[in-house]
Order: C-alpha cells, then sequence, then structure tokens
C-alpha cells in the first residue's frame, strides 16, 4: 500500500487525493511506514530537488520545491531550513537559508570550493538534509513533528591544475 501511494503522490499527472494523504499519515502514526518512505512522502510533496554547478571557484547550490505541496494535512503552514551539506568526505557551512511561505521557490546558495588537494577532478556528490518545520497545524490538536529530508546529487568539477 506505501508504494501505490508514493506512486500515486509522484506522478504528476494523478490528481492527487486527500484519502491517500490521510491513509498514508495513518499508517505513518501506526508505524507501518519506513522513516525512508516518510522522507519519500515529504520529499515528493513538496517537490524538494537539489541541482549543483560549480564557477570560478564557487560552488552554485540551488534547492527548489513547489509553490504548492502536493500533501498532508500538516503541510501548508511550514519552513524549510537546509540543515548540512557535505561534498562527498568534505563538510560544508553554508549560512541559515530557509523558505518561508509559498512565494520563495527556490534558494540560490553560494559556497567557496574546499581545497583543491581535497577533492579530485571528475563527479562529484553532494549530500545535503532540508528540515521541514511545521510551524502551525491546521488541526490544532495534532502538530507534525520536523522531518529531515536527504537530497542527494552529483555534478562534475571542471579539470584544473593543480
Amino acid at each position: 500500500m506505501v508504494r501505490l501511494i508514493l506512486a500515486a503522490q509522484a506522478d504528476p499527472k494523478r490528481q492527487w487525493s486527500w484519502q491517500w494523504q490521510t491513509i498514508f499519515e495513518d499508517m505513518h502514526q501506526k508505524q507501518m511506514v519506513s522513516e525512508v518512505d516518510w522522507q519519500s512522502y515529504w520529499r515528493q510533496a513538496y517537490s524538494l530537488a537539489i541541482q549543483v554547478s560549480e564557477r570560478n571557484n564557487l560552488l552554485l547550490i540551488s534547492i527548489s520545491r513547489s509553490p504548492q505541496p502536493r500533501a498532508s494535512r500538516f503541510s501548508f503552514e511550514t519552513t524549510i531550513d537546509l540543515e548540512s551539506v557535505r561534498l562527498g568526505k568534505t563538510r560544508l557551512f553554508p549560512p541559515p537559508f530557509h523558505f518561508e511561505g509559498l512565494e520563495l521557490t527556490q534558494l540560490p546558495i553560494q559556497l567557496p570550493l574546499p581545497p583543491l588537494e581535497e577533492l579530485q577532478d571528475g563527479p562529484q556528490i553532494i549530500d545535503a538534509v532540508v528540515v521541514l518545520h511545521f510551524v502551525r497545524s491546521m488541526f490544532i490538536e495534532e502538530q507534525a513533528p520536523n522531518v529531515s529530508i536527504p537530497l542527494k546529487t552529483t555534478f562534475t568539477l571542471q579539470p584544473r591544475e593543480h
């Protein structure tokens, strides 16, 4: 059932049903949904994605989301914070950024590249974690806990003279 609901939610041609979200969230409360599937549910609900490129020794990171979430009785009053970013094994320290409200759909971040001796030319893996903070629930008696969502992408580091 979990996989069917996630597949329906991921299909942008399908109209999203509030009954599916209720079933899925009830299943999560009954501990019938894995943490990975719970994260997928929220990543898909907000169409969260990360894109990365490199230019002039800067790492250009863009985190995007849909203007209207595709799920949840909890999803309308949220902020989304960038918690962490890793380039391979190197932890990067982005300034605090977050989405608040529905009008902002893209979050551009520029970070200096780590020292070249820590990197190899070619494909690089970026791991980031964003956190959904549910500011105010649609149902006063229910408050969803924060959800950490991993995002991953690759980009190619341009060859350099070392």
